[in-house]
């Protein structure tokens, strides 16, 4: 019975495209340290860091792969980022591998931030102008 408790715990994943969405929201449950920094929790996904996600279903379960990008040189959160997303997706029953690694190209440009995140980051630029901080 507890097996069964765990298991509806967590989403199905029965196609490549649930998997894929499932780790979008993983990523977002992991949050940028910068952002936070300024009072605006972001996630991985949100904040554009995901270069590329795939997975594959393999003979023991969905076989994942993350390329995460950096917003600078400078970023010294990869291997917070790559640990706890590691741990988060590795523990949903149907997850069998997880390979986090990073993407040396250091492209990530404001731009990059999603749609949800900019305006997040907006409202917080106002709220900190009217408050005269």
């Amino acid at each position: 019975m507890a097996e069964t408790r765990e298991v509806s715990r967590f989403p199905a994943l029965n196609e490549a495209h649930e998997v894929l969405e499932y780790i979008r929201r993983t990523a977002d449950g992991v949050p940028d340290p910068c952002g936070m920094a300024v009072g605006v929790r972001l996630g991985l996904n949100e904040m554009g860091l995901l270069r590329e996600i795939q997975a594959e279903l393999d003979a023991e379960g969905w076989s994942v792969r993350v390329r995460l990008r950096l917003t600078s040189p400078g970023c010294q959160y990869y291997f917070l980022f790559k640990d706890t997303l590691e741990e988060r997706l590795t523990v949903h029953p149907q997850i069998s591998r997880v390979v986090v690694d990073w993407d040396p190209a250091l492209d990530w440009t404001p731009a990059d931030l999603s749609p949800d995140a900019q305006d997040k980051l907006g409202e917080r630029r106002r709220a900190l102008r009217r408050s005269g901080t």
